[in-house]
């Protein structure tokens, strides 16, 4: 009897290692793949590349958001939105900044400029003043002010240019959240672990330390905290 109990025990933590391996596997792959995508935001839209017919044209989606064309045959980018097309064009280097024209559907150019090429961009109207990338909204509405473009002219740059597109989400709150989930998961569940972690607290202090029920409930409260600390930062490390 004893050794069918053994059997059966082994077969099921092998049965359980097979399965860890492979939600870790299947997760590793998923994770690689999200965190190497590269993304840009536009009208508050998270894009990312959708498909590419060679180098001349590529294609944008977002949840939400309307479908982006970018056709890069001649010198000057053709970015698309629903039927209005922005011409862009890179100007060159000169000196310690990056330069490109953004000429709007109705005529209007602004010109846009990477400073120290950093990736932070300024953009300027025909009269070189500064263009604010401010946005105001009513009843989840946006409210365009006098002159103002609905597409900031960086916004465009960014979309048109995938240097200036960036890795999504942060990897290593993704890997630090799941760490600290498991640790969570285990005090929560594991007696045997919950009495080592007594034991390394208090035996420095006390002699042959033993927890009380008190100590379990706590230890079993904090645990459940922790593991949802740990999903609000999977959820940040995703954005």
């Amino acid at each position: 009897m004893k050794e069918v109990k053994l059997k059966l025990s082994n077969r099921n933590f092998i049965l359980k290692m097979i399965v860890l391996l492979v939600v870790v596997t299947v997760t590793s792959m998923w994770a690689y793949n999200y965190f190497s995508t590269k993304v840009f935001y536009l009208d508050d839209k998270k894009y990312s590349e959708k498909s590419a017919q060679s180098t001349l044209i590529t294609k944008y989606t977002a949840w939400f958001g309307k479908p982006i064309r970018i056709n890069n045959s001649r010198d000057v980018k053709e970015l698309q939105i629903d039927e209005d097309t922005y011409l862009l064009k890179e100007l060159g280097s000169t000196g310690d900044k990056e330069t490109y024209l953004v000429t709007y559907p109705s005529g209007n150019v602004y010109t846009v400029e990477d400073v120290n090429h950093s990736g932070f961009l300024l953009a300027y109207d025909k009269n070189g003043e500064v263009v604010l990338g401010f946005q105001a909204y009513s009843n989840n509405e946006r409210i365009l002010s006098p002159g103002e473009e609905y597409y900031h002219p960086s916004s465009l740059v960014t979309a048109a240019y995938d240097k200036y597109h960036e890795r999504q989400g942060n990897v290593f709150l993704f890997i630090l959240s799941i760490l600290f989930f498991a640790y969570c998961w285990c005090v929560f569940r594991k007696e045997a672990f919950q009495r080592f972690l007594f034991k390394l607290s208090y035996r420095l202090w006390v002699v042959d330390p033993e927890p009380s029920d008190f100590y379990f409930f706590m230890t079993k409260a904090g645990a459940v905290g922790g593991m949802v600390v740990c999903g609000l930062g999977l959820l940040l490390s995703l954005k």
